[in-house]
């Protein structure tokens, strides 16, 4: 996992959704990014597996991902009924991506932006790429070029 690069797409959504960023959700942006990212740049953005679950795909190991970035003061992680959400603490500014990753990033935002954890989670399940892998198996990055295209 590539932690700076993950650090900044979690502000980006962080400061950049109209919904609370929800895990679930965070998850699925991430996922669309870095399929996003591959199937037009043919760069693997965050250098990490995502794996096929039942809510659509997952980093496996999210949790401590974001436990390491809230403890560098970059987010805060908040409780509530429904879940667990990221609160930005901070604010990259525009010049700490480059244009390739605020292209893909700007396109995820603008697609799902309006979305609930559950609206998200049920896009990704009409998701070649999520149907034909087989629960807990990765989702192979090399099959990007099958990414729905965005609505």
């Amino acid at each position: 996992m590539n932690l700076k690069t993950f650090a900044k797409l979690v502000l980006f959504f962080a400061n950049n959704t109209k919904t609370r960023l929800y895990k679930t959700k965070l998850n699925k942006l991430l996922f669309y990014t870095q399929f996003l990212f591959y199937k037009k740049y043919e760069q693997d953005l965050l250098n990490t597996d995502f794996v096929c679950d039942y809510f659509g795909p997952v980093i496996e190991d999210i949790d401590s991902y974001l436990e390491n970035i809230e403890e560098k003061g970059l987010i805060k992680i908040e409780s509530t009924t429904y879940g667990k959400y990221i609160n930005p603490v901070y604010k990259l500014s525009e010049d700490a991506y480059s244009q390739e990753e605020l292209f893909v990033l700007n396109k995820v935002a603008e697609q799902f932006s309006d979305f609930s954890s559950s609206e998200i989670s049920k896009y990704s399940h009409d998701e070649i790429l999520w149907i034909d892998t087989d629960l807990k198996n990765i989702i192979p990055l090399k099959d990007a070029y099958k990414l729905n295209e965005f609505k």
